[in-house]
């Protein structure tokens, strides 16, 4: 069998990452994938979304920056979750690459700015540092342990976390965007 590139999302469109058509991304098909990418690239204690920790991304970032903050790994619905480590490495310059041209697509496709708020990298990484505290096994992740006030509850089912996607989604954009 012959890849043409494209993915079919989950509300059946055809989609090709690498040569994408903005009509395309339906908030639908975002909040499904997400809620069923596990961070980590699965190696959390217990299974917690990608859609989950966007949706916290989202309450910790400026105000004015929520959006973004909900839509910050959004590229992750049609290119799969690479846990940071492994993404930096040279290897993966073509993916960074092709993770960059669609994010920011996404970004003008829900009519945000091209370029991710600083607010959002600091919410970004502030969420990581809670979530490898109270997700990853311990002794190894706690070289990267902080003090912080916050930790992650009870994760949420891939149901839940996409429903409050959505919601979140909606809340800040309104119905028409998606």
């Amino acid at each position: 069998m012959v890849s043409d590139g494209s993915i079919t999302t989950f509300s059946g469109i055809r989609f090709w990452p690498l040569l994408p058509n903005p009509d395309d991304m339906a908030i639908m098909d975002i909040a499904h994938a997400l809620a069923n990418h596990c961070r980590f690239g699965g190696h959390a204690r217990v299974f917690y979304s990608v859609a989950e920790h966007s949706v916290r991304v989202r309450q910790v970032c400026a105000p004015e920056d929520a959006l973004w903050g909900l839509l910050h790994h959004a590229s992750e619905a049609f290119l799969s979750d690479v846990p940071a480590p492994l993404k930096a490495l040279p290897a993966f310059d073509v993916y960074r690459a092709a993770e960059c041209a669609l994010q920011h697509m996404i970004a003008a496709r829900f009519g945000l700015p091209p370029e991710q708020p600083v607010s959002i990298t600091e919410a970004d990484r502030a969420m990581l540092r809670i979530e490898m505290r109270g997700l990853l096994p311990a002794p190894r992740a706690d070289r990267w342990m902080v003090q912080l006030a916050l930790t992650v509850p009870e994760p949420w089912s891939p149901s839940t976390a996409e429903a409050w996607f959505l919601r979140r989604f909606h809340e800040l954009s309104g119905p028409s965007r998606g």
